[in-house]
């Protein structure tokens, strides 16, 4: 005997995806979709262990939010506009693919097959949202989306760079222009030397003084301008370490003069309203947070990130040029 069901799913029933998203394959992408690709790495050690959990924390969380897979709730309440919150475009334009299978392949093959996998969904001109995972996942991540982005009938030529809070991967600065490349908050911990010579190279730099005195809004905007400057996309890097520590207690490099929650998920909104091809969101280190019941700083980052998709699924989705199939 076969029961149906005419309603929603429970929250908590069913495979457990970002935001109650459908499971989905590279073949269900197309041009504008955003694919959540969880990145289960990390190179911590001791007591520091825990970031290879955020992609599984912040699927766990992100149930609180799956009211946008209800066709009844697709109009929540924006409790700071107070304005009706559409909602009905994440529900065709966001994707869960699952994990990029990292823990399976040997160490030395997974930056490339983190790189592959960016690229197969860039290709087809899905936006991915990898849920780290710690930075290391950033390099290979943008590397991945250079291959995607040439690899359509258009070669993309220069992608940005945006980092939110932590410090620069080094690696990174090899494969981007200085000119086009923005550092937001960098984290008390940024060597110093390193900061210096990236400023003398072109790049940019916005410090936590630098948003209280001008704004978010001017401070973030201008930012999509520089590194969006003569490129065709941007690639941005949210770390943990841009939200204050009094906010959040789960990334192992803690900042006391960061950002807000209202402050960052306004930042990430603007993000999502520019040309962002792709975002990671790496530092969480849900170990950190065991003892607490409501994980109050996850919901903070999840409702952040809703800013960030709300913003990229509301733009136009009017693809210019068909993907290139991938084998």
């Amino acid at each position: 005997m076969t029961a149906l069901r005419s309603g929603p799913l429970p929250r908590m029933a069913g495979r457990l995806t970002f935001m109650r998203s459908p499971q989905a394959g590279l073949g269900d992408l197309s041009f504008g979709t955003i694919a959540v690709m969880g990145v289960p790495i990390e190179a911590n050690f001791g007591s520091r262990c825990g970031c290879r959990f955020g992609p599984l924390a912040l699927r766990e969380t992100s149930v609180y939010f799956g009211w946008h897979a209800n066709p009844q709730l697709a109009q929540p309440m924006d409790i700071a506009t107070r304005k009706p919150f559409g909602a009905s475009t994440i529900h065709q334009r966001l994707l869960d693919l699952g994990d990029v299978p990292v823990d399976t392949v040997a160490s030395h093959l997974v930056s490339q097959t983190l790189r592959d996998a960016v690229m197969k969904v860039v290709s087809r001109g899905a936006i991915p949202l990898l849920l780290g995972g710690d930075r290391s996942i950033t390099a290979p991540s943008f590397s991945g989306v250079l291959k995607g982005m040439n690899q359509r009938p258009t070669p993309a030529g220069r992608v940005g760079y945006i980092q939110l809070g932590g410090q620069l991967p080094l690696a990174t600065s090899d494969l981007v222009e200085p000119s086009n490349t923005v550092y937001v908050c960098p984290n008390p911990d940024a060597d110093y030397s390193f900061v210096q010579t990236f400023k003398e190279l072109g790049g940019t730099i916005f410090t936590a003084h630098d948003i209280e005195c001008n704004g978010v809004d001017s401070v973030i905007r201008s930012a999509l301008e520089l590194a969006g400057n003569g490129g065709q996309g941007i690639y941005a890097s949210f770390d943990l370490s841009v939200v204050s520590s009094d906010w959040h207690g789960m990334t192992n490099r803690p900042a006391f003069d960061a950002l807000d929650g209202a402050t960052t998920a306004k930042a990430l909104s603007i993000l999502g309203d520019g040309p962002v091809v792709a975002l990671d969101v790496v530092g969480l280190n849900p170990a950190l947070n065991q003892l607490s019941v409501v994980k109050t700083g996850q919901r903070l980052i999840v409702s952040c990130l809703l800013g960030f998709i709300q913003s990229r699924t509301s733009a136009p989705c009017q693809p210019s040029q068909l993907p290139v199939p991938m084998p």
